[in-house]
């Protein structure tokens, strides 16, 4: 009986430590601005260059100008 409560404490001692071990590596968030295009496109070079998410900010640009605000991996 204490062999098997051993083993099973060692696998659920495991499967939670396993769990926690990719937390550790995450990338870190890095952004790119440039003149926006429209929003397709934006989204489509955002993604070829670097495999990111891009939309067109309109908040942050001065007006009439937007910017595609890029979100990528680093």
């Amino acid at each position: 009986m204490a062999k098997f409560t051993i083993v099973c404490f060692l696998l659920a001692f495991l499967l939670v430590s396993d769990g926690n071990m990719f937390l550790g590596v995450q990338a870190n968030t890095c952004e790119k601005f440039w003149a926006c295009n429209g929003d397709d496109q934006c989204k489509a070079d955002c993604q070829k260059n670097y495999k990111g998410t891009g939309w067109c900010d309109f908040h942050k640009a001065m007006p009439p100008e937007k910017y595609c605000f890029c979100q990528y991996n680093c």
